[in-house]
Parts: C-alpha cells; sequence; structure tokens
C-alpha cells in the first residue's frame, strides 16, 4: 500500500485551485519569495498531517494546509484601483476558495477539502519590496 505524500497534496490543490480562483493571476504549491509584479496571488504551504489506519485499505489520510492570498495594496490609490478595490479582491478570493472547496468532486487525490478553522486576513505583507493585504485560509484536505 502507498502512503500520501503531502507535497503531492499541495501540488494537487494549487493546480486545482489555479483552474477555479479565476482572479488569481498566479498559484503556487509552496512559498514564493518574490511575486514579479503579479497580483492577486494564492500560495500553500503544509502545516500538518493525520493519519488513521484502516484495516486492510491502508491511510485515511488528512493534511492541514495553509492557503495563503496576497492582493497588492495601492501606493497611490486611484479610482481605478483604490484601497477598497483591494480589500473588495481579497474577500473575492476567499469567496472563489471556499466555493472551489465545496465543489470538489471526483478527483483522483482530494476527496474533500473543509475549512479548518476560521480564516486570518491578517493585514499587510512585505513581499519583495511590495505591500499586499495578505489572508491565510486554513484548511483540512482529506485523502485515502
Amino acid at each position: 500500500m502507498t502512503v500520501i505524500n503531502r507535497k503531492d497534496v499541495r501540488s494537487a490543490l494549487a493546480t486545482y485551485l489555479q483552474a477555479s480562483v479565476t482572479k488569481a493571476q498566479a498559484v503556487y504549491p509552496y512559498q514564493v519569495a518574490d511575486f514579479n509584479g503579479a497580483s492577486p496571488v494564492v500560495y500553500i504551504t503544509s502545516s500538518g498531517s493525520a493519519r488513521v489506519k484502516l484495516s486492510g485499505l491502508g491511510f485515511n489520510s488528512n493534511f492541514v494546509l495553509n492557503i495563503h492570498t496576497f492582493v497588492l495594496y495601492p501606493k497611490k490609490p486611484d479610482l481605478a484601483y483604490s484601497e477598497q478595490t483591494a480589500e473588495n479582491l481579497l474577500d473575492d478570493l476567499e469567496q472563489e476558495i471556499a466555493s472551489a472547496c465545496l465543489n470538489i468532486k471526483n478527483h483522483s487525490l482530494i476527496k474533500a477539502i473543509m475549512y479548518d478553522q476560521p480564516s486570518n486576513a491578517d493585514g499587510m505583507a512585505e513581499i519583495a519590496g511590495e505591500t499586499y493585504l495578505h489572508e491565510i485560509i486554513s484548511v483540512n484536505v482529506n485523502c485515502f
């Protein structure tokens, strides 16, 4: 029996979100140090694992992954891109990710995705000299 590797689940989730979260310019299965001007950006990091042995079937694996969303915060807000635009975009990303979690079906590796706890829109993050609004969405990903 094969034991599922968490890195494969991170990669599968990133591929799924890239197709499902239309507002994101990029989705990465790992932490990225420089977005090269892209916004919004999503990346996924590992947070933990739980494995329950099923008699004769191997493990039912649950992985806690953190989905990080970043939206560029305007240096000089104007009518085209304001603070409100950035905040609204962060909310739109969360909604698209929630919809993707709810609607996953027939995936070869991922059986279910559930929020592990309330998300945390923790304010600002600086990435490569740019300021971004940042939210962490902790999810439990079930695989068996």
